[in-house]
């Protein structure tokens, strides 16, 4: 029996709805680390929750490449305050008028499989839904870790753009969230290099940390980087260390340091020799403490 036109054009809706089911999350989320597929602009929302407490910005966004960025955060009247430009390896943030306030090399990432293989060792990724942001259609995604005490993320991926255009991270505390949301986002074909132009900085004074930090903590972490700077007359050395999601920041200073509250971020300090250490991450205060039972009274030098 010959089909009709009604019935083949059924059977192929019905074969194309097979071919077309919902991506793996894991893939979705693998295209993420991959990193946008052009540049692009647009405008965001940012809310971080502390307990009862919140505070919201609002910012434009342009982003020629992960390290080539420019965010102006805006006022609540709607006037450009500070700046933060990034372009050859340096971040640099912007007074209103336009004056430098300080500058930092970006430091190097890690490669795009070694951070997707250590992100798969520490998270799970839920089965995608659909959703729209920013009149865009979207996959949802729900990441998971695998440790106590560090923070879940829920993810709105625009497949088509590589870009993941809202992301709301919930902290250990369940009084601590923030989220990040387009309302506006534009691909582009590219941008005029002069809008990530800084005003010219002072030779950066950071250089590397000058002693050996472990490789790898507990829970998942291993090191991405280092440096040691000055700042307000004292000398300080970071290491910095990533799961694949979540960061946390060792610095060594010689003399203690009072930090004012950091509302959704964990802070641990301890004092060891003639050296003080402050640990900061938006994971728990217990994970931090795990951390620092691992770290070493003695960095040796290299």
């Amino acid at each position: 029996m010959r089909a009709t036109p009604l019935v083949s054009a059924l059977l192929w809706g019905a074969a194309g709805g097979l071919w077309a089911a919902d991506p793996d999350g894991e893939a979705l989320v693998r295209r993420v680390f991959e990193g946008p597929r052009s540049p692009y602009r647009g405008e965001i929302t940012i809310t971080h929750w502390s307990g009862p407490n919140a505070r919201a910005e609002e910012a434009r966004v342009f982003v020629q490449d992960r390290g080539t960025y420019r965010y102006e955060y805006l006022t609540p009247a709607g006037r450009v305050g500070r700046v933060v430009v990034a372009a050859n390896g340096v971040e640099h943030v912007l007074r209103p008028e336009g004056q430098r306030a300080r500058a930092k090399p970006l430091p190097s990432p890690l490669s795009p499989e070694k951070e997707w293989a250590l992100f798969l060792s520490n998270y799970r990724v839920s089965a995608p839904t659909r959703d729209r942001v920013a009149d865009r259609p979207v996959w949802t995604v729900e990441l998971t870790p695998l440790t106590e005490g560090k923070p879940r993320e829920r993810w709105w991926f625009d497949d088509g753009a590589g870009v993941v255009l809202a992301l709301r991270r919930y902290g250990p505390d369940p009084g601590d969230a923030s989220v990040v949301r387009f309302v506006q986002f534009e691909p582009v074909t590219r941008f005029d290099p002069r809008l990530f132009e800084a005003p010219a900085a002072a030779p950066t004074t950071d250089t590397p940390a000058g002693a050996v930090a472990p490789r790898v903590l507990p829970c998942g972490f291993v090191l991405k980087g280092d440096r040691r700077f000055q700042t307000q007359g004292a000398t300080v050395t970071q290491w910095t260390y990533t799961d694949g999601l979540t960061v946390v920041s060792f610095f060594q200073t010689e003399k203690p340091v009072r930090l004012a509250p950091r509302g959704r971020l964990a802070v641990v300090q301890e004092h060891r020799g003639p050296a003080y250490f402050t640990v900061i991450s938006d994971g728990s205060e217990a994970l931090l403490r795990r951390l620092c039972a691992e770290w070493p009274d003695d960095l040796r030098a290299p």
